[in-house]
């Protein structure tokens, strides 16, 4: 036994192996959908900062309204595509740890 009663690891038998797709999938899958949400997240706080402005100033500047435009369009985009990796490596790493029980 080890320090405070605990087994050394050759003691508990073979070391659980986990395939490399597997932490892949689930890497590429934590990743993906931490940053559409962080994306979404980042573009509503901006926007919530930008209608606070327009309410103080009673008015957009045109150049402002285009980068909104701009900006909802690249979040939309951006977090599309986060979503799409993150849903894709969901299902391959659900595929990967079915493969692994049969």
């Amino acid at each position: 036994m080890g320090a405070g009663g605990a087994q050394s690891p050759a003691a508990l038998g073979s070391p659980v192996r986990i395939r490399p797709e597997v932490t892949q999938y689930a890497s590429v899958f934590v990743l993906s959908a931490t940053m559409a949400v962080l994306v979404v997240y980042a573009y509503l706080q901006a926007h919530a900062e930008i209608a606070a402005v327009e309410q103080a100033q009673g008015f957009v500047d045109p150049l402002l309204a285009v980068g909104i435009t701009l900006g909802f369009i690249v979040m939309v985009l951006g977090a599309g595509a986060l979503t799409v990796a993150s849903v894709w490596s969901a299902l391959k790493l659900v595929r990967a740890l079915r493969e692994k029980q049969s």
